[in-house]
């Protein structure tokens, strides 16, 4: 047997598989998952995150006496805390006080410091603004801004949507929730850039959404979102239907990806069935799946 180098846990990160949802294609329309949970860290953040430590580098802003702070619904946070455990750095990750006592217990597993705001004050810019002044106000303390910094859009036009378009070349849809918008806006340019036809549809809940991740525009704009590259949106307006339909990827597809995936996915069905194609033409559609369902379980379980 051939001796192979070791890997570095960042190659580890990136060029995750997309398969296709059997169950749910019609002949009118073939539906995707980009699989982003396969990730070394369980989720799309790692990309983020990964990209964001190391341009705080470049910009020599980042030293071993300094701790990073970033407010995270969890997934960035969790990434965060894994490239900075492999590197050295101290790490604070302000949460939702509704964060899952998973993504707690993992960030604590990578040596966290972990803080927690009410849930009003995450849903407007509150705790942003916060996290963003005391960054100012203390020297010792350094934030990546993932709500402001172009380089969270900027990875996922290099990598993500790149990857996207090499594996479904035909692709006539990219579907997205809506978070710190740097998703969709990243994917969303790459799709326009690489065929303007595609239709790129992002997925936004209510202000009072149960789904952890995905954030509401009603309280707050993450200055990062491109709106010039989304075509559609689509507001979830029955949260017990993306519930149906992550009982169907399990149970389905074998799939127990986070409840956002199914709202991808519920946001993909139903702009499915507005599609409209002459002859024998028919939609593919790649729903971005951002993290697996491990972190989640406490939700699932009673």
């Amino acid at each position: 047997m051939a001796n192979r180098k070791p890997t570095d846990l960042t190659k580890l990160i990136g060029n995750t598989p997309l398969i296709q949802l059997d169950s749910f294609c019609t002949k009118k329309y073939n539906i995707y998952a980009k699989l982003e949970g396969e990730n070394i860290g369980g989720s799309i953040k790692d990309r983020v995150a990964l990209a964001l430590i190391t341009d705080l580098e470049k910009r020599k802003l980042l030293k071993k006496n300094k701790t990073i702070i970033e407010p995270s619904s969890g997934n960035t946070g969790i990434g965060l805390a894994m490239i900075a455990a492999k590197k050295g750095y101290a790490v604070r990750i302000v949460l939702p006080e509704n964060a899952t006592p998973e993504r707690i217990a993992i960030l604590k597993m990578f040596g966290t410091k972990v803080e927690f705001c009410k849930k009003e004050e995450w849903v407007g810019e509150t705790a942003i603004k916060k996290i963003k002044e005391l960054a100012k106000s203390d020297t010792s303390l350094v934030m990546p801004n993932q709500y402001e910094n172009q380089i969270c859009a900027q990875v996922h036009f290099e990598t993500t949507g790149k990857e996207i378009t090499k594996q479904i070349p035909n692709i006539t849809h990219l579907v997205a929730t809506v978070g710190t918008g740097g998703t969709i806006s990243g994917i969303g340019k790459r799709m326009k850039s690489f065929n303007n036809q595609i239709q790129v549809v992002g997925v936004e809940v209510g202000s009072n959404s149960s789904i952890p991740g995905p954030r509401s525009l009603e309280g707050y704009i993450p200055p990062i979102l491109d709106f010039t590259v989304i075509d559609q949106g689509f507001k979830i307006r029955n949260e017990l239907e993306v519930h149906k339909i992550h009982k169907q990827l399990c149970t389905q597809e074998g799939l127990f990806y986070g409840i956002s995936s199914a709202a991808a996915l519920h946001g993909a069905l139903e702009i499915a069935k507005k599609i409209e194609f002459s002859g024998n033409k028919k939609a593919h559609i790649v729903c971005v799946f951002p993290d697996r369902g491990e972190k989640y379980l406490s939700q699932f379980i009673k």
